[in-house]
């Protein structure tokens, strides 16, 4: 197969023919110019972490230290302005909660990071607030430029049952906090299932303005144990059309509701599959097509951002076990990328703007999405996403198969409707195109190397015709970002 990526200054490859090729099957331009546009939050890409993460290691050494180069290079790569502490593990009675110098190293790699924190207090059998207010005092006296926000109790649903209950309690622990720290923001409710909790604490907490971001959290991919079965079938679940109808219900479900209240919504804990993913699935090539295509669904639908839950193992109930979902996870001279980093980076690349909503013209001839963003400096970045299924490791089951044929490679010209003269683009590619590899990946022709540094380089379009419209090839279970510009 030929190279989809080269160096800046030679022609992409797959578009050296441009002129030869037939009329396109796919047409990508603005939607309706009514449809009301809003900015892309600059703190929309996020990462979350078992708060017992931050817990000293037996050579009293920190996994979050101000020291550690290759960790602070991949946060900066991979754009993550959030980070949140939280998981199972920050509610569960017997895990040490973090010492002051735990919350010291936290805060200073916060710090140095220049992260907003979401910072999980624990609930769960506790009775009194005062060692949660205790240590809001702390934080806030401390670090209050970089705190975002409290968060009381992890998936409070599991054991509280019942939102009169939580409320109560939530309540008492608010009150208790602000008494004490008076700058302390909230979140929540950060439940795992019941969606009901976060459109009444958007009526009632968020409205008197006691909570200030309505969280939720979100594992689309289903049970990892399942998915472990039958992986080529997930893959394909991940990429499915199917999955979008899934965002929209969730969606409708709770958002709506909150922002009639003037209430912002965050996912802070998602990935792919719960219980720590499935292997072959979420540490699959298919999770960098699928985080890419998430972040900008939710971006586009208004939130203000995700945070991918991860680390080198996870909760999963009360256990620990591998993070098989991890955006990267520890490796000799520093950190390996798994595919799910390469979606942040991406999604990265399209830097600060407007987003813009895109139709794709005929709807239904490919599992083909697009999403727009217009730049201050008048740039207007696509990116396209075929979820065609390509030649892979295994057969998908027919049931999760998507939409249309699979491996079709998508023909597609972009027409924005104002000049633009010159393009640029950036693959998000595997080896052989196959959506199971879990390794060789590139974004822009390079990889994420174990400091957590990132060389992709723009590679040229042809330029556009006498219409003002570019055309690209975009081959099955692959993306691309287009950069387009005025000179």
């Amino acid at each position: 197969m030929a190279s989809l990526a080269t160096a800046a200054g030679s022609v992409d490859a797959t578009t050296s023919a441009q002129s030869a090729l037939p009329s396109p099957l796919v047409a990508i331009s603005p939607a309706d110019p009514t449809v009301p546009t809003h900015a892309l939050p600059s703190e929309f890409a996020g990462l979350s972490y078992e708060t017992e993460a931050m817990l000293a290691d037996a050579g009293g050494r920190h996994y979050f230290s101000s020291d550690r180069p290759s960790l602070l290079n991949m946060f900066k790569t991979l754009g993550v302005k959030s980070l949140r502490l939280g998981g199972n593990f920050a509610d569960k009675p017997g895990v040490p909660s973090p010492s002051h110098a735990d919350i010291d190293a936290l805060f200073e790699f916060a710090r140095t990071a220049n992260l907003k924190v979401i910072y999980t207090l624990r609930l769960r059998e506790v009775d009194s607030p005062n060692e949660a207010a205790a240590i809001a005092r702390y934080i806030m006296a401390k670090y209050g430029e970089q705190m975002a926000y409290f968060e009381i109790g992890n998936e409070p649903d599991v054991y509280l049952k019942t939102y009169p209950a939580y409320r109560a309690k939530l309540t008492q622990f608010m009150d208790a906090i602000r008494a004490a720290a008076p700058e302390a923001r909230f979140c929540g409710p950060s439940a795992a299932n019941a969606a009901e909790w976060a459109r009444d604490v958007s009526q009632t907490l968020g409205r008197e303005g006691q909570i200030q971001l309505i969280t939720q959290h979100a594992y689309f991919g289903g049970n990892s144990r399942d998915a472990e079965k039958d992986p080529a079938a997930y893959r394909a679940r991940l990429l499915s059309t199917e999955l979008l109808s899934k965002y929209q219900s969730f969606y409708d479900s709770f958002v709506p509701i909150a922002l009639e209240n003037r209430c912002r919504y965050r996912i802070e804990e998602t990935n792919s599959c719960y219980n720590g993913g499935a292997p072959g699935v979420s540490d699959s090539f298919a999770a960098a097509l699928w985080g890419l295509d998430y972040m900008f669904w939710w971006a586009q639908h208004r939130s203000e951002g995700l945070n991918f839950h991860t680390g080198d193992t996870v909760a999963a109930a009360d256990d620990h076990v591998p993070c098989r979902y991890a955006v990267f996870t520890t490796a000799p001279g520093g950190y390996f990328a798994r595919p799910l980093a390469y979606s942040m980076v991406a999604f990265n690349s399209v830097g600060d703007g407007t987003l813009v909503p895109l139709k794709i013209e005929p709807p239904a001839q490919f599992n083909l999405t697009a999403y727009g963003l217009r730049s201050a400096s008048d740039g207007f970045c696509v990116v396209i996403l075929n979820k065609e299924v390509a030649a892979q490791s295994g057969t998908p089951s027919a049931e999760v198969t998507p939409t249309g044929s699979a491996g079709r490679e998508a023909q597609v010209a972009i027409n924005l409707g104002q000049t633009y003269a010159r393009g640029e683009v950036m693959r998000l590619i595997s080896p052989g195109n196959d959506p199971a590899v879990a390794s060789g990946i590139t974004f822009g022709g390079a990889g994420i190397s174990n400091d957590g540094k990132w060389q992709g380089q723009w590679s040229p379009l042809q330029p556009p015709d006498a219409a003002g419209e570019f055309r690209i090839r975009v081959p099955a279970s692959s993306a691309v970002v287009i950069r387009l510009t005025q000179k």
